[in-house]
């Protein structure tokens, strides 16, 4: 068994909100039998882990942790919150194209953002304090993981591709990193072709290393602490991507952190 795994008692999967500190520090994920660290060999299940949080707007699974491995031991971040994102469809119907969910290690949280968990006095306040989303988005040394999970069925990965350039180009171009961006964009293009409920993650390592899974499978690293703060940005930054989820993922940040 992996030290810190927990018991294997089995709880039902907490549905649209989380648990306050969110009850699951210390466990380790698993979704299915992929290639992220598994809480034990023995466990051979197929489908989510019954302490899985199902994101409500789309019923999608995200583990309470996400355990990259490392060289020595594995380096886990706790689930902050997830919601989804949206997209107008010609005009008239907003699609839920995917559910994102952020992790973040607390540990590696630099005391100025723990300062100010602890010192909102609501989740609301906490998510209005841009600087200290943009220090959990632009610090490389805080250690966190977006995972994307598929919820449009039509969605095609070039489309994802697409979406992804349109979002880093002018940061990485402004840095004079286009060419680590065209690394990146065929890094992803490794990625199979997408399903319902397929996950695409992208975990930021403390060295500025950005390491990108498909549905637990390690498809490639690219190094650039500029992709980190810009890929990061998209969730958390002034101009998200969903001002939805970010405002979920701030009010869990506010309780795993203060």
């Amino acid at each position: 068994r992996v030290a810190g795994a927990g018991s294997d008692r089995r709880e039902g999967p907490q549905r649209g909100a989380l648990p306050a500190a969110h009850g699951f520090r210390g466990r380790l994920p698993f979704v299915g039998t992929v290639a992220w660290l598994r809480r034990g060999e023995e466990e051979e299940e197929e489908g989510p882990a019954g302490d899985a949080f199902i994101e409500p707007e789309t019923d999608l699974p995200f583990a309470p942790s996400f355990c990259v491995l490392g060289r020595q031991s594995p380096r886990c971040s706790d689930l902050a919150g997830a919601g989804v994102r949206r997209k107008s469809l010609l005009g008239l119907k907003q699609l839920k194209v995917y559910a994102v969910g952020v992790y973040v290690d607390p540990a590696s949280a630099p005391p100025v953002v723990r300062q100010a968990a602890s010192g909102a006095s609501s989740p609301e306040e906490f998510a209005a304090n841009q600087l200290a989303l943009d220090r959990i988005a632009q610090d490389c040394t805080v250690e966190k993981v977006a995972d994307l999970k598929v919820a449009f069925g039509g969605l095609k990965k070039a489309q994802l591709m697409k979406a992804m350039r349109e979002r880093l180009s002018e940061p990485m171009a402004s840095g004079g990193e286009e060419h680590v961006l065209e690394e990146y964009m065929r890094t992803i293009d490794r990625v199979a072709s997408l399903k319902k409920g397929s996950s695409v993650a992208f975990a930021n390592l403390k060295d500025g290393t950005l390491k990108t899974y498909a549905d637990g499978e390690e498809v490639g690293a690219t190094r650039s602490k500029l992709l980190c703060r810009s890929l990061f940005n998209i969730y958390l930054g002034a101009n998200p991507a969903s001002p939805e989820a970010k405002r979920r993922i701030a009010h869990g940040l506010h309780a795993l952190l203060k």
